[in-house]
């Protein structure tokens, strides 16, 4: 696969493109079920909240998606990634839930889109710090994956 004429860095784009894709699609779609199976129990839920809710889901996700993805670069196993992604994800968000403090930029309220639905506001400052994380693990992977040795 690597003798093709793509380069490292495309073929990590192309990998991260596609996670990524995915995890939209899915948290949009999720999102959306709500308003649309609203109406069989005679009530209903904005599409805005829906796809504000799937956006902010999709920004979190990102983050753990894109760790989990610099991680597969280090480790050459399956388990390893995800099993670190998740012994990193798990007590952050323990920590947030037992200090009880919804910060701007927290995972949970983030993903949650607390603000939003208690404020009308969008937690701004936490998708910004979401998506640049994302984007700074995303690179440290590509350029992972570009120095390794196959």
């Amino acid at each position: 696969m690597l003798s093709l004429p793509a380069t490292r860095m495309r073929l990590m784009a192309v990998r991260a493109g596609s996670g990524l894709a995915q995890w939209l699609a899915l948290a949009i779609v999720s999102s959306l079920a709500i308003p649309v199976s609203s109406p069989a129990i005679r009530e209903s839920y904005p599409v805005v909240a829906a796809l504000v809710h799937g956006v902010c889901l999709f920004s979190g996700g990102a983050m753990i998606y894109s760790l989990a993805l610099l991680l597969s670069t280090v480790f050459g196993d399956l388990w390893r990634p995800w099993l670190i992604t998740l012994a990193i994800a798990m007590p952050v968000a323990f920590a947030e839930q037992v200090a009880q403090a919804s910060s701007a930029i927290g995972l949970s309220p983030v993903m949650s889109g607390e603000q939003f639905f208690r404020t009308g506001h969008l937690p701004w400052a936490g998708l910004a710090f979401a998506f640049a994380t994302s984007a700074a693990l995303l690179y440290l992977a590509a350029l992972n994956f570009e120095r390794r040795d196959f």
